[in-house]
């Protein structure tokens, strides 16, 4: 097989051990002869079982975090500093009498750090427009 052709080709991967559990990405190059022959295979293998593990926990935190947000049981809100409410729900914006819309157009400033700030601002707005 000296005058055979030789070919190189690259592959990356995943591989999933469900008896170990574990899981590994795997990326290389196949030798081989022109007929598909395998000669070598070179590469590395990384475990990413724990990665995979913490992705997967972070997206079980975000989902209860989610539900929390969405069941509109208490007012919550996030903002930024500059005072800007980035996102609230339902249950906060009726707390504060504003509306999706003043969310949506960036209406909503607090002038302090806290929800109180965005009350004395929906009253400054209500004067400002009488």
């Amino acid at each position: 097989m000296v005058n055979e052709k030789l070919t190189a080709s690259t592959s990356t991967g995943f591989c999933c051990l469900t008896e170990q559990s574990s899981t590994s990405f795997h990326q290389g190059t196949r030798f081989s002869y022109g007929n598909g022959e395998l000669i070598a295979f070179i590469g590395t293998a990384t475990d990413v079982t724990e990665r995979k593990r913490a992705e997967e926990a972070l997206r079980e935190r975000e989902a209860k975090i989610r539900r929390l947000v969405d069941s509109n049981i208490i007012g919550i809100f996030i903002w930024d500093f500059e005072g800007r409410v980035l996102e609230a729900n339902d249950a906060f914006l009726r707390l504060v009498g504003y509306d999706r819309e003043d969310l949506v157009s960036g209406r909503m400033q607090l002038d302090g750090p806290d929800a109180a700030g965005l009350a004395r601002a929906r009253q400054t707005r209500g004067l400002e427009q009488n």
